[in-house]
């Protein structure tokens, strides 16, 4: 009879647990943040998308086994237009159109709270990055925060200038990112 429960809870934990895929929602956000030689400046993505693969037990991530996130480099808005301009060319935007991140793996520092490892791909050059994440949960939803900060020369990208290097963004920039996601219809 203890054979015959114990097979019946595992059967059922082990149901609770399975991997589900989510894709991301519309409110999302991810911006680049910098400065440069005259003031601080933010470029918003206005298009991305990307998808996860967790376990949820109990309105908890108990394990991620998959994300990916990619956006065009051309939807990076500044809100000056020469700026946007210089920011998708020192991106090398004809040759390498897309920023993506692929994940490799998890690491659960307590119940909200985990290290990613992943490759971020921009401008062509992919780079192992680390960065910590609060990852929550909420009606079935996921959401998934943090910042990440790093050279843009680490990339093969050259700081952008603009009015004849007067004006010089400096080589660290930051990805914020404040992912939703929804389990997936497909």
């Amino acid at each position: 009879m203890k054979k015959v429960l114990f097979i019946f809870s595992f059967l059922f934990v082990a149901q609770l647990a399975t991997a589900q895929k989510f894709e991301t929602k519309k409110n999302s956000s991810v911006s680049v943040k910098g400065t440069s030689s005259l003031h601080n400046w933010e470029g918003r993505v206005t298009k991305f998308e990307g998808d996860l693969t967790a376990e949820i037990v109990d309105e908890k991530v108990i394990n991620i086994t998959d994300f990916n996130f990619s956006f065009p480099v051309k939807s990076i808005r500044t809100g000056d237009d020469t700026m946007t301009k210089e920011m998708a060319e020192a991106l090398k935007y004809k040759q390498f159109p897309v920023i993506s991140y692929t994940f490799i793996s998890v690491e659960f520092v307590d119940d909200y709270n985990a290290i990613l490892t992943g490759y971020m791909t921009i401008a062509g050059v992919s780079k192992k990055v680390t960065t910590p994440v609060a990852v929550t949960t909420a009606r079935g939803e996921i959401t998934i925060s943090g910042a990440k900060s790093m050279l843009m020369t680490d990339f093969g990208i050259q700081p952008p200038k603009i009015i004849l290097g007067l004006y010089k963004a400096k080589n660290e920039i930051s990805l914020h990112y404040f992912i939703h996601l929804k389990k997936s219809r497909k």
